[in-house]
């Protein structure tokens, strides 16, 4: 599974879908713009706060977009009805990344990509507990960070020419990254035991796979 074909699969989904997805990161744009204008820690918490459950769900509507090729607005705020558990494992998750990112900055980038699935864990295994979600997103990485942050720096150019429209490319390449990012998850789902490429190999090895040939949460 190269990044060539999961970014061609990612633009297929956006097809017909460009405009709907960048109306919703243009959300975080006046997230940063609030929280420039008005310096307040009070305002940044809550900010913070309201970036987690809006992130979670973006990525519960980019994932059911790419299963169901169907846009359900009313799934962007879907993680009001689970604020605690968000913000619990967000703070978990950017403690991790901080304290080893203090030790040195590969470990922080790797626990970075460890726990870049914890959005897609939290909606697909709904009874785990935080601490379990960052096990789990670990565990299906284990093995995948690399490919995933190759298919990450296949957008490197999108990127620098982003900088030259002064940031507004994002808002079209943002969704270009996350689609792209939930479809590599959904490939990582569906392997099976009778998938022989090399994208799934690490997952068998793991026997990350229950009796109907699918990945689960289960933490042996």
């Amino acid at each position: 599974m190269t990044g060539h074909f999961i970014r061609q699969r990612a633009k297929e989904v956006l097809r017909g879908n460009w405009l709907p997805m960048v109306m919703i990161f243009l959300v975080f744009y006046l997230f940063s713009l609030l929280d420039y204008r008005y310096k307040s820690i009070w305002l940044t918490t809550l900010i913070m706060v309201a970036s987690f459950v809006y992130y979670y769900g973006v990525s519960v509507f980019s994932l059911h977009l790419v299963r169901e090729r169907k846009l359900d607005y009313n799934l962007l705020i879907s993680g009001f009805s689970i604020l605690p558990k968000i913000i619990m494992t967000n703070f978990l998750r950017y403690l991790y990344v901080l304290l080893l990112s203090l030790l040195f900055l590969i470990p922080g980038v790797v626990a970075a990509y460890s726990y870049s699935m914890t959005e897609f864990v939290i909606l697909d295994n709904p009874d785990l507990k935080s601490d379990e979600i960052l096990t789990t997103s670990a565990k299906i990485m284990k093995g995948n960070k690399w490919r995933l942050f190759m298919l990450d720096l296949s957008f490197i150019g999108w990127i620098l020419l982003c900088f030259l429209t002064m940031g507004i490319g994002f808002l079209w390449l943002a969704p270009y990254m996350q689609v792209a990012r939930t479809t590599f998850y959904q490939d990582l789902k569906m392997c099976t035991k009778n998938d022989e490429s090399d994208f799934c190999i690490n997952l068998k090895n793991e026997k990350w796979l229950d009796n109907n040939e699918t990945i689960v949460n289960k933490l042996d």
